[in-house]
């Protein structure tokens, strides 16, 4: 990968393992995870010692003694263990060291799949283990920005004024921020990756789980559908390709367990299904999303990520659907503020627009409810009490 970046995740991680006995880092594939722990963190954590069940040798040595493997790096500080849900054995007999020893920073664990009976793995580490999930690169990141500080008033990276241009922030859309992809510049090569690894996603990784049958060529209509459907949800997939929903929730559960999908839930006052976004909009440009649905990915992604990063409880990601369909696209809403975002991908903004997000706001009743359009002006205005903003304001 040309000119590395920091991860923002490392600040977090950091923290984390000053406490924390064993840590995990879970992603989609290519996120950056083992280029984190083999090249960024070795400077911070110099006792650290790194080993993946990618190798064979590795692999079948701690599938057949886990507790001497483990043994043999006792003196590591973290034993950082790639891959790790490929030798599912090996997570009770780190609750075994932890249990006899309880020391901070002494396993970091790493996963390309959750850490779940879909992996056959039990959760032994329950209580001993914390968890934190790197995401592709945000904008700021993928422009050697800082990190956006904490807003506890809105729980997302709101800023008074961009900080990067515009050029900047369509060309991220473009080329999204999967490490090693987003910084080619010949169009024709990032495809070409783009299509190795949704063909590795589909046709070896959605088979990684032991206790259900999945179907690549199904995989693939899903992740197709969920880059172009205006409501990517279980039941419109299920009719359209004539099949089971049951059978649909499960190919979905699956990729939200691979980190390739993020699921949305409706919000208590309005309509709808949960839905599903994929994680990176150049991923969903090559499988067919709209300028407005790379846009959706965008900003859940960055919020997302925002508040992964910051190690805070989050409250959950929600949307909001009116009866008729219009839809706000994301919703934080907590007991002491609710916050609701609204793109639009295009110059006129009409005051119907305007209207829903008021509408929601004198719905939802609190005193600290605030209602923000992101759009593509160049400037700032308010109407209806309503701040209308640049895209890259959030960021």
């Amino acid at each position: 990968m040309a000119h590395p970046r920091q991860r923002f995740l490392i600040s977090a991680l950091l923290k984390r393992l000053t406490f924390t006995p064993v840590m995990a880092i879970q992603g989609a594939r290519q996120t950056g995870k083992s280029f984190l722990v083999r090249d960024l963190l070795p400077s911070k954590l110099p006792g650290l010692i790194y080993r993946t069940f990618d190798d064979d040798q590795t692999r079948q040595s701690a599938a057949r003694l886990p507790n001497e493997f483990l043994d043999r790096y006792s003196e590591a500080k973290p034993l950082v263990i790639d891959e790790a849900q490929k030798v599912p054995n090996i997570f009770d007999a780190v609750k075994l060291k932890v249990d006899r020893k309880r020391e901070a920073g002494k396993f970091l664990l790493l996963g390309s799949t959750e850490f779940s009976h879909l992996s056959k793995i039990r959760e032994s580490l329950t209580g001993r283990m914390g968890r934190l999930r790197l995401f592709p690169f945000t904008v700021s990141e993928s422009l050697h920005l800082p990190l956006a500080a904490w807003n506890s008033n809105l729980w997302i990276p709101m800023r008074d004024r961009p900080r990067v241009e515009r050029e900047d922030f369509i060309r991220y859309l473009d080329r999204g921020g999967l490490p090693g992809i987003f910084h080619i510049r010949s169009e024709f090569e990032r495809t070409q990756l783009t299509k190795d690894w949704i063909d590795l996603l589909t046709e070896r990784d959605i088979h990684q789980f032991p206790k259900i049958k999945l179907d690549s060529n199904l995989c693939r209509q899903i992740l197709k559908l969920l880059a172009s459907l205006d409501e990517p949800e279980a039941g419109v997939i299920a009719k359209i390709l004539k099949k089971d929903l049951r059978r649909i929730k499960i190919h979905l559960h699956a990729l939200k367990e691979l980190f390739v999908v993020n699921e949305i839930l409706p919000h208590r006052l309005g309509s709808g299904k949960p839905l599903y976004f994929l994680l990176d909009p150049a991923v969903a440009k090559f499988l067919g999303a709209s300028f407005e649905r790379q846009l959706q990915v965008w900003l859940l992604n960055e919020v997302l990520a925002y508040q992964s990063y910051h190690l805070h409880a989050s409250e959950p990601l929600q949307f909001y659907r009116t009866s008729r369909g219009t839809r706000i696209d994301l919703v934080i809403d907590s007991s002491k503020f609710c916050v609701a975002i609204k793109i639009f991908d295009g110059n006129r903004i009409t005051k119907k627009d305007i209207g829903i997000l008021k509408a929601f706001r004198d719905k939802v009743g609190k005193k600290n409810v605030h209602t923000i359009g992101l759009a593509p002006g160049e400037f700032s205005f308010k109407s209806e009490k309503v701040p209308v903003l640049p895209w890259e304001v959030l960021l």
